[in-house]
């Protein structure tokens, strides 16, 4: 199982809602805001396999978007 890594890389991102969730080399997801709430859009891999991440990464990650986001 691969590790979570989120990133928001800018203030103009940050104040639109959008954190990147990364899984190795690939991105895997970010966030947006739809209807006023923050939701995690999850793409499909390149090559079609499913994702394997560790569940508590996961967990993990959208926490840390959620503070990323409100720290801008």
């Amino acid at each position: 199982m691969n590790e979570i890594k989120v990133f928001v890389v800018s203030a103009e991102e940050a104040d639109r809602g959008v954190a990147e969730f990364w899984c190795g080399n690939e991105m895997m997801a970010q966030t947006c805001v739809t209807d006023g709430e923050l939701r995690l859009r999850i793409d499909s891999r390149a090559d079609g396999r499913p994702w394997e991440v560790d569940p508590a990464s996961l967990a993990a990650g959208l926490s840390k978007a959620g503070l990323l986001i409100a720290a801008y």
